[in-house]
């Protein structure tokens, strides 16, 4: 399964754009292209979310 899909579930769930965040796992910036397996990830395995601010 992509990660465009579970970005996108997310985004739902919080109501807010999926482009509002910036997902990573293991410090590794992830694209909505990859899937756990492009990133050797294990079960059970922890994405970081962080939500874009942008100061004016």
């Amino acid at each position: 399964m992509r990660f465009s899909i579970l970005q996108g579930a997310f985004a739902i769930i919080v109501k807010k754009d999926v482009n509002n965040f910036r997902f990573s796992y293991d410090g590794t910036q992830i694209n909505g292209h990859g899937t756990p397996g492009s990133l050797d990830m294990e079960n059970n395995g922890i994405v970081d979310v962080m939500i874009l601010r942008i100061s004016g």
